[in-house]
């Protein structure tokens, strides 16, 4: 949030509210004509942090506004298509360009380049330490990152422990001690969503 951004509507508040307490409010915003065609719709309470708050990091959100257009129905939205393929006809959602094994759809969700095979989306070294493991694992920066842990792979209901989760904008290379990843069988995978 920054000077450059445009405030669409205000809401005040006044009654007093009990300690874990809440209120719903419901808005209707017209974006401007002259909105760029993808832009992010910032929600945020108490902007003027006039309510004493121990954590006010969770006060606003933003939300990806005219970018998730996807006119050809593949699940790809026709930006991304157009920044990586020229058009949103040349990008086949199961396509892998880039021979990474990774197919332009999840590319998209993992936000890494397509067309690059040194970008993935994946766990890149397992290093033995002292009472544990460090993993290390790549990706991109738009999407969410879970580092997930398993006692079996395969069986029917596999059950993944998420162990870490990198919110966005997470950093292209990240690393974990597991101070369990010891003296057992254990299986790892790094899985990413994007909103």
């Amino acid at each position: 949030m920054d000077g450059q951004d445009t405030q669409l509507r205000s809401q005040s508040h006044s009654q007093t509210l009990a300690v874990g307490s809440s209120y719903q409010v419901t808005n209707t915003v017209t974006i401007p004509a002259n909105a760029p065609p993808s832009y992010y719709l910032i929600v945020n309470a108490d902007d003027q942090n006039a309510v004493f708050e121990a954590n006010e990091s969770n006060n606003w959100r933003a939300f990806g506004v005219g970018q998730y257009r996807d006119a050809d129905g593949d699940g790809i939205p026709d930006w991304w298509e157009e920044q990586y393929f020229g058009s949103i006809t040349n990008c086949a959602p199961d396509a892998d360009p880039d021979g990474d094994g990774m197919p332009n759809l999840l590319e998209y969700l993992a936000d890494t380049n397509p067309t690059n095979a040194l970008s993935v989306l994946r766990i890149s070294r397992i290093v033995p330490e002292a009472n544990g493991l460090r993993l290390e694992w790549q990706g991109g920066a738009q999407a969410r990152q879970f580092l997930e842990r398993s006692r079996s792979v395969g069986a029917a209901g596999t059950n993944w422990l998420t162990i870490y989760t990198n919110n966005p904008p997470s950093p292209l290379q990240t690393n974990l001690f597991d101070l369990l990843g010891t003296n057992r069988a254990l299986f790892y995978r790094v899985r990413a969503v994007r909103e």
